[in-house]
C-alpha cells in the first residue's frame, strides 16, 4: 500500500511523497506505522528499483493485501494527476459501506478505481452499482496489459455502460488512453474461389487506442442501463477515434502479411484482429 498511519501523531504518510521523513521515524521506531485498513503494523520498504510502499508486519489477512507493483504505480499517477491529498488516496472514509477506492475526490464526489487484475463482469457491475446507489460517481481506469489479447468481459461491461469508451493506464509512457471497442469480422471465401462474405462474431471484439489523454478535467455522467441509474465519471475525450493515428493492439501471432491464424484472407486494407480475424479500417461510429 502506498499508505500508513503514524500511531503517535495519527498524521497518515505517503510513501512516494515523503520517503526521507518516513525513512526517519522508521529508522528511530520501526513499530511507528500501522495499516489505515486494519490497524496492523506495517513495516516500510525503501526500494530503489520499486516504487516505495508499505507493507504488514507479518502474514495478515488485510483484504488490502498483496498489491503488485503496477498497481502501486497507478495509485501514485492518479494521485499525481487529480491532485489529491493524502487523506484522498487510498480512502478510508467509506470503509463502513465497504468501499475502498484506490482515490476519492471529495469536493466533487468522486471515486476512482484503478484496476490492475481482471475480475468477473458481476462483480465490476456489483462494485459500480454500490458506488452509484450511495450517490457516488465512478472512473474506472484498468491497465491495458489486461487487454491486449484476450478482452475480459469486465472491459466489454464497462464499454458498454460507458457509451463506447474504456480507460487503461500504459505503463511504458505512463499515461492514459481511451479504448473503442468495434466488430470483429472475417472474410470467407466461396468454395469456388469466387466471391465471399463477411462473418461477424458477437462475442469477439477488435479495438481501436485513441489519443492518450492530456486534460485530466472530469466531466459526470449517468446512464440507465437496464433500468439502473449508474452514476460515471468521464474525461473529455468525446470523438477520439478520429484523433491523430489508429492504432490497433496485436499480440505475438501478428505478422507483417496481415495473416490470421482462423482464417488465409489477406490484405493491406485490413488489420490483424488478435481474437480471430481482421477488423476494418474505417472509423466506426457505433
Amino acid at each position: 500500500m502506498l499508505t500508513a498511519i503514524n500511531k503517535e501523531t495519527r498524521i497518515k504518510y505517503v510513501s512516494w511523497k515523503s520517503p526521507l521523513e518516513i525513512k526517519k521515524i522508521y529508522t528511530i521506531n520501526k513499530d511507528s506505522f500501522i495499516c489505515p485498513y486494519c490497524n496492523n503494523e506495517v513495516i516500510f520498504v525503501d526500494g530503489d528499483y520499486i516504487i516505495k510502499h508499505f507493507r504488514h508486519k507479518i502474514e495478515s489477512n488485510c483484504e488490502h493485501e498483496p498489491e503488485t507493483q503496477i498497481h502501486l504505480e497507478m495509485k501514485e499517477f492518479i494521485q499525481k494527476i487529480f491532485n489529491l491529498s493524502d487523506n484522498e488516496i487510498e480512502y478510508t472514509k467509506l470503509l463502513q459501506y465497504g468501499f475502498k477506492p484506490d482515490g476519492f475526490i471529495e469536493k466533487d464526489n468522486i471515486a476512482l478505481e484503478v484496476q490492475h487484475s481482471i475480475i468477473s463482469e458481476k462483480d465490476f457491475i456489483l462494485r459500480t452499482k454500490k458506488y452509484s446507489d450511495k450517490g457516488y460517481h465512478v472512473l474506472w481506469i484498468f491497465d491495458k496489459e489486461i487487454v491486449t489479447e484476450n478482452i475480459p468481459a469486465m472491459i466489454k461491461k464497462a464499454h458498454e455502460i460507458y457509451y463506447g469508451r474504456v480507460y487503461v493506464y500504459n505503463s511504458k509512457d505512463k499515461s492514459i488512453y481511451p479504448i473503442h471497442l468495434i466488430p470483429c469480422k472475417r472474410w470467407i471465401k466461396e468454395f469456388n474461389g469466387y466471391g465471399g462474405y463477411y462473418k461477424y462474431y458477437k462475442s469477439k471484439k477488435g479495438l481501436k487506442i485513441g489519443n492518450k489523454i492530456k486534460n485530466f478535467q472530469l466531466k459526470k455522467s449517468h446512464n440507465n442501463w437496464k433500468d439502473n441509474n449508474y452514476l460515471l465519471v468521464n474525461f473529455y475525450d468525446k470523438a477520439f477515434w478520429n484523433m491523430g493515428e489508429e492504432i490497433i493492439i496485436k499480440n505475438e501471432n501478428y505478422d507483417d502479411e496481415n495473416t490470421c491464424e482462423c482464417g488465409d484472407w489477406k490484405s493491406s486494407e485490413y488489420d490483424y484482429c488478435y481474437d480471430c480475424g481482421f477488423i476494418e479500417k474505417e472509423d466506426y461510429y457505433g
